[in-house]
This record gives structure tokens, C-alpha cells and sequence, in this order.
């Protein structure tokens, strides 16, 4: 999924600041259900970034 605004953009669209959405991005890379990569992030688990968004 290309972010073409970026964190900040992503955080606007949601309502929620860049430094939050850095923050849970790179939790949910810790636990290998995606990869932040440049301008994108790459879901790795669909399922189980499912459960940890419900």
C-alpha cells in the first residue's frame, strides 16, 4: 500500500497524529505483520493485523 502523504497524511485521514501512526506502524513491523519499507507499507499477515486492529 503506497503512502503518497506519508505518515502524517495517513494520521489526518484517521485522525490521529504522525508520531501515533509511526509509532503503531512500527509496533505492528515488530511483530512481523508488516514491513515499512520507503513510502509504503507491505502487509505481511493480512489475518493477523486483522486481529490486532479489532
Amino acid at each position: 500500500m503506497p503512502l503518497h502523504a506519508g505518515q502524517a497524511g495517513l494520521g489526518a485521514e484517521i485522525g490521529a497524529t504522525r508520531v501515533s501512526v509511526n509509532r503503531a506502524l512500527r509496533g505492528f513491523e515488530r511483530r512481523g505483520v508488516i514491513e515499512i519499507g520507503t513510502g509504503e507499507v507491505i502487509v505481511l499477515d493480512r489475518a493477523a493485523l486483522a486481529g490486532l486492529v479489532t
